[in-house]
């Protein structure tokens, strides 16, 4: 489909004019090619009409953003103002119905901060689309030009705010809930907003998906309804959601090998942090695959470490210390000491990730988590170099993956989950792959010269899709609006549960 048309399909019809007017760019930019050699006039004129088109969608967003903070804002200062006066029986219904309508309020806000996801989206493969079509018509290369004509064309466009709106709405509509669930004497969100890091998780299953980039918005929208986003108690900052990996093996890459070959009671060591680099919570993860059979089945353990003790820990000496010793054995964690010794970072992953829980992840162990923009590195294991590094380059995994973790007893058709397995088997939206792991799609990424001279080492059994890729689906369930915009899930309108 050419983009002109699928720019018409898929844009919010109020906001029409605000969208790039990709065809005019198009037309003018074609009909002045074929008419006459391209020169300098035409240049200027297209870089006019590219900076006005480019202006205007920027302002719109800047306009939309300030516009979607207020309202976020105000909700939650109508939620606070109502929660504070003692209520007659006739206020507590009353209270109810405002609760029920705020809650619609916050329903719709997760609408629009799709819609503006959308639409950012939809304008930067519009100027992306436009000026690779400028530089096929002219041979002028905009990304060799200095000045400001053809600055980034990111600039202004960007998206990073989404999750933390999404994370503040969420906020509001659990807040929301529980005052619901006070005023008549209930507990259904057993939950809170935080969580805790456990030393010790039992076992429990998984399944992985990867998700386009232009659907994570609809995706995190879409589990908003049903879930809320929650934090763990260790980050400091309110909405950092980076998150850091550094994963260790040794230099035969024997983890990669056991993993990928689903070998029983196979481990995998890795350090965690969580937060930005000023966080120092970080934590020591040596997780075991106890099937044999499957690779989504599995144990953890955490131990929070400090770095001089990692490094004490890569470097083959017990970092156990008698001011530590009342908190944890490192030697009691590790089990084989001699396995950790042989251990070197390999590979660190930086990505950003949101985590949803609601009132049944107590009773069945659900937790979702959402990971996007991930990049790995490869550590080289230098002197001095640090453990956790703030790394520019490196390489890009094009998905984002999303995870739902359940206890091993739990099965995903219970009625209680309906929801989810709806969402994850049919909506379109997620593209489940069994076994697949950050660690073993950085090594894919990173050591394909290994992989390729190496024939201990194969490729992960979903290298083809990663290679080919695979295509959205035209048709799909998920967030739409009706013809009077109202909020539709699945094709059919989504009020509060209040």
């Amino acid at each position: 489909m050419k983009f002109g048309n699928y720019l018409k399909e898929n844009l919010l019809n109020p906001w029409r004019i605000e969208y790039i007017q990709y065809d005019l760019l198009k037309m003018d930019l074609k009909s002045r090619q074929l008419d006459h050699e391209w020169n300098s006039q035409d240049e200027s004129n297209f870089i006019q009409s590219f900076t006005n088109e480019k202006t205007k969608v920027t302002q719109f967003i800047a306009r939309y953003n300030h516009q979607l903070a207020s309202r976020i804002q105000y909700s939650h200062h109508l939620l606070k103002s109502s929660t504070t006066i003692q209520q007659t029986p006739q206020e507590n219904q009353e209270a109810t119905e405002f609760l029920h309508n705020l809650d619609d309020t916050l329903i719709e806000i997760i609408f629009d901060i799709n819609d503006f996801s959308k639409f950012i989206q939809l304008n930067r493969l519009g100027f992306a689309k436009i000026l690779k079509k400028h530089k096929k018509w002219t041979g002028i290369d905009h990304t060799q030009l200095p000045g400001y004509e053809y600055q980034t064309i990111d600039s202004g466009l960007k998206i990073n705010w989404a999750a933390s709106f999404y994370a503040e709405v969420s906020s509001i509509r659990y807040q929301c809930q529980q005052h619901f669930s006070s005023s008549h004497q209930e507990n259904i969100m057993g939950m809170d907003t935080s969580i805790a890091i456990p030393k010790t998780i039992v076992e429990r299953k998984s399944r992985k998906y990867w998700i386009l980039p232009q659907h994570v918005s609809e995706v995190i929208a879409t589990l908003c309804m049903q879930t809320h986003i929650v934090k763990p108690i260790e980050v400091e900052k309110e909405f950092d959601f980076s998150m850091s990996n550094v994963y260790l093996d040794n230099d035969y890459l024997d983890t990669y090998t056991d993993r990928l070959g689903d070998k029983k009671n196979a481990r995998a060591i890795k350090c965690k942090r969580y937060g930005s680099l000023l966080n120092n919570n970080i934590y020591l993860e040596n997780e075991t695959h106890t099937t044999f059979y499957s690779r989504d089945i599995s144990s953890k353990h955490r131990l929070n470490v400090q770095i001089s003790q990692l490094n004490d820990l890569c470097s083959g000496s017990n970092p156990t210390n008698e001011e530590q010793s009342n908190s944890f054995s490192f030697s009691e964690f590790v089990l084989d000491f001699n396995l950790y010794s042989t251990l070197k970072p390999k590979i660190q992953c930086d990505y950003n990730r949101l985590s949803f829980k609601n009132h049944a992840s107590q009773e069945f162990g659900l937790h979702i988590t959402l990971d996007t923009n991930i990049r790995f590195f490869k550590k080289d294991n230098q002197e001095n170099q640090p453990f956790f590094s703030d790394n520019s380059n490196g390489v890009a995994f094009p998905y984002a993956v999303m995870e739902v973790k359940l206890s091993t007893e739990t099965k995903l058709d219970d009625p209680l989950l309906y929801w989810l397995n709806t969402f994850s088997q049919k909506s379109k939206l997620l593209q489940e792959v069994p076994g697949f792991t950050k660690y073993l799609q950085g090594t894919f990424q990173l050591y394909t010269t290994n992989l390729a001279t190496n024939t201990r080492l194969s490729s992960p059994a979903w290298a083809d899709l990663f290679k080919k890729g695979f295509s959205p689906s035209a048709i799909h369930d998920g967030l739409s609006r009706s013809k009077s915009l109202q909020p539709l899930l699945n094709g059919k309108p989504y009020r509060s549960a209040i």
